[in-house]
């Protein structure tokens, strides 16, 4: 399992030094495919108006609740990031844009509405941008003061995030979508506003038209014709890496990168519980998504017959993707153990409560312990545990975990040998020793025969000297003989 995103692989943002791209920490503990990392600042990118949200108490959002949340749309990163819209309304903020075809009366309709917000000024208003020529409009927009362009597009992000104008900005998309007029080299000879607008409505991201927020011209075609991800923070070329997987080919401006296979959205919640990388093909799913769908389950990872019990199962996370496992007890240490000592009281209580809902899942005796081990920090934090105190709980849990399993590994390694098989080792072990103690003896056999040798070479010398001594005495006597008769 990719342990965790951090901002670097997509989702931008303020890095967090990690943990999780999602990807980083000043250097993240496990990288990725290399992205074009955001050095600016972080800047507000909240998609969604202060009406859409909801929870003004200062009780935290997870210590409130501890019933299982099974749909995405409750996850902090989807309420913090995009903004309701109609349920019918596919890959809104963060997704590609692209609604439920509008029956012809409702059409007329919904655009009469719009039409009747236009006053009877030389405004230009949000339709006039879609329905009229392009070359005409970008020369209208030139004539216009930058107060009114600035003005039409406060306009055009507050259809993008009211939810009592949502029909107003699906027709808007409606009819961008059906124009056929449009081409790469239009659009760079389009007004910049004129653009950001074509750009903002498709994607339905009013990033795009926040104030404080340029992007480059050629940057904004780019993103219009999918040729780059829309994600301001990412923007990797399409299909990132070159990737040919079903995903990145059938997916009009997906970006593998930073946003989730099963949503096509993106969001800003780097180094937390809240993605899921996959080890093989390394794209990313939401946590909330892969749980909604069931790719979080029961089975055998793709360590098992390794370093595992082939047999045993553990909670597995399959991509959608490429349809890889991936196990999920080593991806939630990994976040912990680099990530959690970053975490403030709140944030830590909210990636608990993913955990908590995650391993709810498994059956497995590690994977239900966590989870029961994660509520039970839970629960500490509700009645007063301080944060510090919370996360040397958590990691002392897995410290446990790791002596536990290196502990069974060992104990894996032990072979049991059968009597056969024993008493054939010992033989053979004594066959060795026989055959040493052997060749020892040839070869005290070799140096007695040369020590005997040389002994009875050392009693033929001797004897030899004792000839030669008795032949010279008997010379010295025959030589005293003649001395003496000479000498009378």
């Amino acid at each position: 399992m990719k342990r965790s995103r951090s901002h670097s692989e997509g989702g931008g943002g303020q890095e967090l030094n990690v943990g999780v791209n999602l990807h980083n920490v000043n250097a993240p503990f496990q990288p990725r495919a290399s992205v074009a990392s955001m050095s600016h600042p972080q800047i507000s990118l909240s998609l969604v108006s202060s009406e859409g949200r909801t929870g003004t108490g200062t009780e935290p959002c997870w210590a409130g609740n501890t019933q299982l949340r099974d749909s995405p749309t409750e996850s902090a990163s989807s309420r913090e990031t995009w903004p309701t819209q109609v349920g019918s309304q596919q890959d809104t903020i963060g997704g590609q844009g692209q609604n439920e075809e509008v029956e012809e009366g409702d059409e007329e309709e919904a655009e009469q509405k719009v039409v009747q917000r236009v006053n009877t000024s030389n405004r230009i208003q949000p339709l006039d941008i879609i329905k009229e020529p392009l070359d005409i409009m970008a020369q209208r927009m030139r004539e216009q003061p930058d107060e009114s362009l600035e003005e039409l597009k406060a306009d055009v992000r507050d259809i993008l995030g009211n939810q009592n104008r949502r029909e107003e900005f699906s027709l808007l998309q409606r009819l961008l979508t059906i124009r056929r007029d449009f081409t790469p080299e239009r659009l760079m000879r389009a007004h910049k506003t004129q653009l950001e607008i074509f750009v903002a409505l498709k994607t339905g991201i009013l990033a795009f038209l926040l104030p404080d927020i340029s992007v480059f011209h050629t940057a904004l075609v780019e993103i219009f014709f999918h040729k780059t991800c829309r994600n301001i923070s990412c923007r990797s070329p399409l299909p990132a890496n070159d990737c040919t997987c079903e995903c990145c080919r059938s997916m009009s401006g997906f970006c593998n990168q930073c946003m989730c296979v099963m949503c096509s959205k993106f969001d800003f919640d780097a180094n937390t519980f809240r993605w899921l990388g996959c080890d093989v093909c390394s794209h990313w799913t939401h946590s909330d998504c892969a749980m909604r769908s069931g790719t979080i389950s029961m089975g055998v990872s793709t360590k098992a017959g390794s370093d595992r019990d082939s047999n045993s199962c553990e909670l597995i996370f399959r991509c959608r993707a490429c349809g890889g496992v991936s196990e999920l007890l080593g991806w939630a240490r990994d976040v912990f153990q680099n990530c959690a000592l970053r975490w403030e009281r709140d944030s830590l209580g909210k990636e608990l409560d993913y955990v908590r809902r995650i391993f709810h899942m498994a059956d497995d005796t590690k994977g239900n312990h966590l989870g029961r081990k994660a509520q039970e920090v839970l629960d500490k934090m509700k009645n007063g545990l301080d944060t510090s105190s919370a996360i040397k709980e958590i990691l002392c849990f897995f410290q446990d975990t790791e002596n536990v399993e290196s502990k069974d590994k060992e104990r894996d390694n032990v072979k049991v040998l059968d009597r056969r098989e024993v008493c054939d080792r010992v033989a053979g072990v004594v066959r060795e020793v026989i055959a040493k103690l052997e060749g020892v003896a040839e070869e005290k056999v070799l140096l007695v025969k040369k020590a005997r040798s040389a002994l009875e070479s050392s009693d033929r010398e001797l004897k030899d000297k004792q000839q030669e001594l008795a032949d010279l005495l008997v010379c010295i006597q025959q030589y005293n003989s003649l001395v003496l008769v000479f000498s009378n």
